[in-house]
């Protein structure tokens, strides 16, 4: 049995290895993996007690692509 080229693989493979290489992946499924100390980092020292009041919920995948749907 002859099955055609998954397409997806091949675009995945290009642009893990593309020259120069990618600054933004918006492409990506995942974001770039920060430490609290990189994130804190960017601050300008008087936002902390701000981040530390912040809320961190959790959405479902339902509730974004009804969004996304508009």
């Amino acid at each position: 049995m002859e099955l055609p080229p998954f397409l997806l693989d091949r675009w995945i493979e290009q642009k893990h290895s593309a020259n120069p290489p990618i600054e933004y992946d918006l492409a990506s499924s995942t974001g770039t993996v920060w430490t609290l100390r990189e994130l804190l980092a960017l601050s300008r020292g008087d936002e902390l007690e701000a981040l530390l009041d912040t809320s961190v919920p959790y959405t479902s995948a339902t509730a974004l692509w009804r969004f996304g749907r508009r």
